[in-house]
């Protein structure tokens, strides 16, 4: 399997893994190490692949150019679903945290199928470039043997070992780390862009984040504030807890800037909703409680 026959590609990140697998959880146990290790991968490790991966689109064909853009979008859209499935899930369990029934656990499944048919699309396309993914890694191993170095040194300046996190290695995920053992897997690397851009999480800008909800809860209205970094189209939609669209509230072009809408809630039941904010740089979704 192709997956398979570049492993030697991603050893580099193995020592990453590891510090990952030991930091696991424990941002207050080693903060200083985890930041050290942060600034190292984006100093040294990240732009030495993003050049590959650069060098990597200049031999893509326009037609799979095409269709990794296109994967990119829907993966893209595929996350913002399942983040607005998660903040739903989570309101729908409340403290008590009761399990999720067997629909709520279908909808989770049927998110997760939707990745994985991104990614399985994604390798398809890899694998015609085998060859050149087989020239990186020739190509990263001076630099693999430099890093793992550098890193052991930063691990043993902190008293921590690569044998010390082996067995972790297969923990829950988490971290600034795991992204680059991601980012050199075939379908990953292949729908990454390797831009500026994609280095701060497509574009997206911390003005288009600020998006609040007031008050919140709320009675009979509220206000949305939002801010608009790139001209374009603007679509909040209210949603209730199960994620089904109620109402429009608003769908039109805005110029940069900030701005806020008015929402009557009179006619809504008590209960938890959720507003979905889309612009031309991304989506957030905010819940609201109305009491």
């Amino acid at each position: 399997m192709y997956l398979n026959r570049i492993k030697n590609l991603m050893l580099l990140v193995l020592l990453v893994a590891i510090s990952t697998a030991t930091l696991a959880g424990g941002k207050q146990k080693n903060p200083e190490l985890r930041k050290e290790l942060h600034t190292y991968m984006q100093k040294n490790v990240r732009p030495v692949l993003r050049a590959q991966r650069l060098k990597l689109e200049k031999e893509i064909s326009a037609k799979d150019k095409q269709e990794i853009e296109k994967l990119r979008q829907q993966l893209q859209q595929t996350r913002q679903e399942g983040k607005a499935l998660k903040e739903q899930l989570k309101a729908a369990r409340g403290e008590n945290k009761t399990p999720l029934t067997d629909a709520q656990k279908a909808q989770v499944k049927a998110q997760h199928e939707k990745v994985k048919q991104v990614y399985t699309a994604a390798a398809a396309i890899a694998e015609r470039y085998k060859t050149q993914m087989q020239r990186i890694k020739v190509d990263l191993r001076d630099d693999r043997t430099k890093w793992d170095a550098d890193i052991k040194a930063i691990l043993a300046k902190y008293g921590v070992t690569p044998e010390a996190g082996e067995k972790g290695k297969h923990k829950k995920r988490g971290g600034a780390y795991m992204q680059y053992n991601h980012l050199l897997r075939p379908a990953q690397f292949i729908l990454w862009d390797g831009s500026e851009k994609e280095v701060r999480k497509a574009g997206k800008s911390k003005k288009d984040k600020e998006v609040s909800v007031y008050p919140n809860p709320a009675t009979n209205a509220n206000t949305i504030a939002y801010s608009v970094a790139k001209q374009g189209n603007v679509k909040i939609t209210l949603l209730d807890e199960k994620g089904t669209t109620l109402r429009t509230l608003l769908n039109e072009n805005k110029a940069p800037g900030k701005y806020t809408l008015e929402v009557n809630l009179r006619d809504l039941p008590n209960a938890t909703y959720y507003y979905k904010i889309e612009t031309a740089a991304g989506s957030d979704t905010k819940r609201l409680i109305k009491r």
